[in-house]
């Protein structure tokens, strides 16, 4: 019985080392070598359909297929001039006697044209080297032989020494011939789809790094859009804002007359195009007059001068400012009166002291002031008359050299008592 088991397990062993075995080993990776050979096969049908294959290093075949919008477009290496991105992913190819927009990718191209006649000279043009005629090096571009006139192409600087290297130059006359190579050690070729991989990858970079800057530009600007420049720095290099004290601030204050019964006259989408167009004016103005637009509460209009950086002639450039914002209402208010529609009216309030500022808030950022001067500011509006800017003394004192104003009487102020008034004429 054992001679029998012997032989039997000796037949058992040979059949799983020598057949067995070597199917099972490796399975994973053969199976993933399948997968990928049968991807390679559906890409290359999806490409060019039934169209004749052509190797791109075959120069003799002279053309290629390509399908376009549905169709098999043949491209003849002969005619074409040049090819230049159209963006979208589409590729004009230029010949001598039309320009066809193909839904292909410059990258896609270089695969199918042949490497030895078509070459890369910068990320938005391919070019026949067979029809160049002049290379410009101070400027870096090629002219190109295209009927009826030549086109001039530049080249970029990643793909110069490329192209140098790609063209046949003639050597200087009376220069030293260098001895054939050893015939055991020939030359090598230079790594081209090495190089040009390179160089689509760092034009890759490049543009990533381009779509970066142009996103840091948009939140920067974004940004300043809602803090002054100042504070809009600070809060980048330091993530944080520090609160100031000012001692010389002109706080404006400009409240539309009458706003909610107009809101029950006019559609909403009426009444806040009006309401836009005003402070829009305003923003111009403001800016304009070296002013610091603070914030809009309703239908409430607030800037301030002298902020985020100090100076001493704000008073000034904030009444000038109150002075233009109420000629423009005026000249807006005729204009819509015209054309039979409703126009803002407004009273604007001035004045002048010390406020501290700064930014409050984790979440959507706001710049903002505080202090007597904007309470003060506040009150002198809400009793001035519409049409009119109404300032207080302090503010006064510092422009009564630089405007015409007259003695308006006294009003009361929580906690100050009465305070005197003017208006700006």
């Amino acid at each position: 019985m054992c001679k029998v088991r012997r032989p039997l397990n000796d037949y058992r062993r040979f059949v799983v080392q020598y057949l067995v075995k070597p199917f099972v080993e490796n399975w994973q990776e053969k199976l993933r070598k399948a997968i990928d050979a049968l991807m390679a096969a559906k890409l290359n049908d999806s490409i060019s359909i039934s169209a004749p294959p052509v190797n791109k290093n075959d120069s003799s075949a002279g053309h290629t297929f390509v399908q376009n919008r549905g169709n098999l477009l043949r491209l003849d290496f002969d005619k074409i001039a040049y090819l230049e991105a159209a963006g979208g992913g589409e590729t004009l190819v230029v010949t001598d006697t039309e320009t066809q927009q193909v839904d292909l990718t410059l990258n896609k191209f270089l695969d199918l044209l042949p490497s030895d006649r078509f070459l890369r000279i910068s990320k938005n043009n391919l070019v026949n080297t067979e029809r160049i005629v002049k290379i410009n090096r101070e400027d870096r571009s090629v002219e190109v032989k295209c009927l009826p006139k030549n086109k001039s192409l530049g080249v970029g600087d990643t793909y110069y020494t490329e192209l140098m290297k790609h063209l046949p130059l003639a050597k200087e006359h009376g220069a030293k011939k260098s001895p054939p190579p050893h015939p055991a050690v020939l030359p090598q070729e230079p790594p081209v789809l090495l190089e040009r991989e390179i160089a689509s990858k760092i034009q890759g970079l490049q543009e990533e790094k381009s779509e970066l800057v142009i996103e840091k530009q948009k939140s920067d600007n974004l940004l300043r859009n809602i803090l002054p420049e100042e504070i809009a720095e600070e809060l980048k290099q330091t993530g944080q804002t520090t609160a100031r004290r000012y001692d010389l601030v002109t706080v404006l204050f400009c409240d539309i007359k009458d706003f909610t019964r107009l809101a029950e006259q006019l559609p909403p989408e009426e009444l806040i195009g009006e309401i836009d167009c005003c402070f829009r004016q305003f923003d111009e103005i403001a800016s304009r007059n070296g002013i610091e637009k603070i914030k809009t509460i309703g239908d409430c209009y607030m800037a301030a001068g002298g902020l985020p950086v100090a100076d001493e002639d704000n008073p000034v450039r904030t009444v000038r400012a109150a002075v233009e914002m109420q000629r423009w209402l005026l000249e807006h208010r005729a204009a819509q009166q015209a054309a039979g529609k409703l126009a803002f009216e407004a009273r604007i309030g001035i004045h002048t002291g010390a406020v501290v500022a700064g930014v409050v808030g984790q979440h959507k950022f706001a710049y903002d002031i505080w202090g007597d001067a904007v309470n003060i500011a506040a009150r002198i509006e809400q009793a001035g008359q519409v049409g009119k800017i109404n300032i207080s003394a302090d503010t006064y004192e510092h422009v009564k050299r630089h405007f015409a104003c007259r003695y308006g009487g006294t009003i009361e102020a929580k906690n100050k008592g009465e305070m005197e008034v003017y208006f700006v004429e």
